[in-house]
């Protein structure tokens, strides 16, 4: 079985610590690629390395309100994804065992 986040991308701000660092390991443990944010460019360094290098997380330094920031942390994961496109569904429905939701 492949991990459930396998081949998906997701932005995480405030990953330096905390919750966001946990969360960005999580993703990663479940197969996503990350573009991790946070102010300190040292510490973003140091998570980029404990979640496994660029092959899987790419830092992005700054304040994660700064749409610089958020600009750059979206081009640089599409320039960095081997299709280059984002999907459109919700992190919580790109499972395999859970199909794309139609509202209406």
């Amino acid at each position: 079985m492949s991990p459930k986040f396998d081949g998906r991308v997701a932005v995480v701000t405030g990953a330096s610590r905390g919750i966001g660092r946990e969360v960005a390991h999580r993703l990663v443990a479940e197969g996503a690629r990350v573009c991790i944010t946070a102010r300190t460019p040292e510490t973003l360094r140091e998570v980029v390395t404990e979640l496994g290098g660029p092959k899987h997380a790419l830092g992005v330094a700054g304040h994660s309100d700064d749409l610089r920031v958020q600009l750059t942390s979206f081009s640089t994961l599409a320039s960095k994804t081997p299709s280059g496109n984002f999907s459109s569904r919700p992190m919580s429905d790109q499972s395999q065992s859970n199909p794309p939701r139609r509202h209406t």
